[in-house]
């Protein structure tokens, strides 16, 4: 039946050998050929052929079934198979002809993308890349392109996206994975996460975190990724000096020192600019804080070191009596106003020998002033003046009873301000008295009290 069943728009010659006294019929893909009945046979279409050799009083042999084609060849490529799963294996691509053989169509060229794949010249082959297949035909007549197929990797070699292994303390971390239609998630750490569903993940522990994806078709799981918290430094504010300000001073707070941090100052919650050392002088009353950031970008907030202002503030001299006044030569007791480590009390400027104690008492008239230090070293001073009075000279005017008679009168008019008779009488002057002893207490806007007996 020839050599070769391929013809170009003409026709192709099938012949077996003839035999003595046999007779011939020739098939088309199992349809008789009318007239066809001779060894000899000229294919003009595409088709299955064999013939039938018939000797008398005998069954007719047939002739195996050859292929013929009338041009060009005819092919597609198939595939079970379009996505690599897990980034491993291969898919096998199948080249699918009209020819019955493969030895019909001539030659085979796979080409991936574009480009010949070299040694993929047979009715299939095994990918084991991603891209676009698919293959040359040819044959005497010419050669054609097969339709293409599309193999794509499928949830593989993904990647955990986060925002870096080193995570702040007390900050949230998030970690991403490429998202898809159709695509379901499931996050673990230790172990599954309940609820963690989605292509995010927040969270704030340390660990490592993996994900398990799944596209429909492929499932996979993802590296893991260490999520590693940065443990906060021991940071503390140190105040080189007891944090009072004295008069026009300053007070030096000294931070931390790490020379991968960075330094920033705050006073009552506000930046200070330009404050970028590990230390700064606070010249203001108030709370300071210093925020460190270190290599990896975390921030850290010290304790806070509250600076007071002048400690002694308002501070007085105060005295046993409530007033400034001695009275009747008796000694008043003067106190410092504020509780220090050390006191000098002064007189008219001059300092008092001896006079060291957080009291002093006095007798006499003055401009009375005492020199606090405290335990900060600051110092403070108050004055005050002090009045000694003497016992009033008292005279009074009398006026004697007569006769046994309550006529009689006495009276310390102008004498103090405040009165109080034996009598239980307040008034600078009592009258209708009888003959007998009185006395009254007299008092003087400083409190004094002068008791003469009249």
């Amino acid at each position: 039946m020839g050599l070769f069943p391929t013809f170009c728009g003409n026709s192709l010659e099938l012949s077996v050998y003839p035999s003595s006294g046999a007779t011939y019929q020739w098939f088309r893909d199992s349809i008789l050929i009318p007239g066809a009945d001779s060894n000899v046979h000229f294919a003009t279409a595409t088709g299955f052929y064999y013939v039938e050799e018939y000797f008398p009083a005998c069954d007719p042999v047939r002739s195996y079934t050859r292929f013929i084609r009338d041009g060009l060849p005819q092919g597609i490529i198939t595939s079970e198979d379009t996505v690599f799963c897990n980034g491993i294996g291969n898919i096998e691509l199948k080249l699918i002809t009209n020819d019955p053989t493969s030895n019909n169509y001539g030659t085979a060229q796979w080409s991936l993308n574009g480009v010949a794949i070299p040694g993929a010249s047979y009715n299939s082959y095994y990918a084991s890349l991603p891209g676009v297949y698919d293959c040359v035909v040819a044959n005497i007549c010419g050669s054609i392109t097969t339709n293409s197929i599309t193999l794509v990797d499928g949830v593989n070699n993904m990647q955990i996206n986060g925002d870096g292994n080193n995570i702040c303390a007390g900050d949230t971390f998030h970690l991403s994975v490429t998202s898809g239609p159709g695509y379901t998630y499931q996050w673990y750490s230790s172990n599954i996460i309940n609820g963690a569903t989605d292509s995010v993940y927040s969270g704030t522990a340390p660990g490592y975190y993996y994900a398990n994806i799944n596209d429909g078709t492929c499932n996979y799981y993802t590296t893991a990724y260490n999520v590693v918290m940065q443990s906060p430094p021991q940071t503390s504010l140190l105040p080189v000096t007891p944090p009072h300000l004295c008069d026009n001073d300053s007070i030096e707070i000294v931070a931390s020192i790490r020379y991968d941090f960075l330094y920033e100052w705050y006073h009552d919650n506000l930046l200070i600019p330009g404050e970028n050392n590990n230390f700064i002088y606070a010249s203001q009353p108030g709370e300071y804080t210093s925020v460190y950031t270190d290599s990896v970008g975390c921030k850290y907030t010290s304790a806070a070191v509250n600076v007071s202002d002048n400690e002694f503030g308002n501070f007085a001299i105060y005295t046993n009596t409530g007033n400034n006044v001695a009275c009747n030569g008796d000694s008043l007791e003067m106190f410092a106003g504020y509780a220090g480590v050390s006191y000098q009390w002064y007189l008219n400027m001059n300092p008092i020998s001896g006079a060291n104690s957080f009291s002093f008492q006095t007798d006499s008239s003055g401009l009375y002033s005492v020199v606090v230090t405290s335990a900060s070293g600051c110092t403070g001073i108050h004055s005050m003046p002090v009045v000694a009075t003497q016992p009033y000279q008292i005279t009074p005017a009398v006026i004697p009873s007569s006769c046994g008679y309550s006529s009689g009168s006495i009276s310390v008019a102008g004498y103090g301000n405040y009165y109080l008779w034996s009598t239980g009488e307040t008034t600078p002057t009592i009258s209708n008295l009888a003959p007998g002893n009185y006395t009254v207490t007299i008092t003087d806007i400083f409190t004094t009290a002068h008791r003469p007996s009249l």
